[in-house]
């Protein structure tokens, strides 16, 4: 994996994901950088992971 490189787990691109994380720091005041980047990729994935879970497991029980 080349060093910087942001693998991409889900629908969005790292385009989409440049977009959000400006909108996201402008909104909260937070001050963009490489490291924030990544942080907030890491962050969404894991949060849209969750989500997934949780409605796997709903859905998955609902025909008992």
């Amino acid at each position: 994996m080349v060093k910087g490189h942001i693998e991409m787990t889900n629908e969005y691109t790292e385009q989409d994901y440049r977009v959000r994380y400006v909108e996201y720091c402008m909104e909260s005041g937070e001050d963009m950088s490489p490291e924030g980047f990544r942080e907030y990729v890491e962050w969404v994935q894991r949060a849209m992971s969750e989500s997934r879970v949780k409605v796997s497991a709903a859905t998955s029980g609902s025909g008992s």
